[in-house]
């Protein structure tokens, strides 16, 4: 039952994120009506992956709650967290300066011009890290290793 769960997951991920996003898509091309009237339904495709993950949970009998458990769990020291945070920032900042040292003008921050933005970007991810991390990568981890796993999930 475990690959046929994981399979479930994968197009419950798709086909939930694909029917609440592709509207904003289409109307970003003029193919239908004005986009702002899907942008809210875009937003909500970004919680396809989690509300995916639900779904393939129940049906496997792990229980929602197992699903967001681990949520709450720090499996290594602060630091480590904030260097995962960090680096993506100061990678940009250095390519940014490089690229300025070559004549251009890049500006080397851009923060938010709305603390809100802040909060929609790590509850986005939430969305998606539940249901792809938690979900899938751990189920396919089991059967096929971290790397075979990481690299399904990577290429999804």
């Amino acid at each position: 039952m475990g690959g046929s769960v994981t399979a479930l997951y994968f197009v419950l991920a798709f086909g939930i994120t694909w029917a609440l996003q592709l509207p904003a898509i289409l109307a970003s091309t003029g193919i239908v009506a004005p986009r702002g009237l899907y942008d809210a339904l875009a937003a909500l495709g970004t919680f396809g992956p989690m509300l995916a993950a639900m779904v393939a949970a129940r049906v496997e009998g792990s229980g929602i709650r197992a699903l967001f458990r681990p949520l709450g769990l720090w499996r290594v020291d602060a630091r480590w967290y904030l260097a995962a945070l960090a680096t993506p920032a100061a990678t940009f900042v250095i390519a940014a300066s490089a690229y300025n040292l070559a004549g251009h003008a890049e500006p080397l921050l851009y923060p938010p011009d709305r603390p809100a933005k802040i909060l929609g970007a790590a509850v986005f991810a939430i969305g998606e890290e539940v249901g792809w991390r938690g979900f899938a990568l751990t189920r396919l981890r089991q059967r096929r290793g971290a790397l075979a796993a990481s690299a399904i999930v990577g290429v999804a």
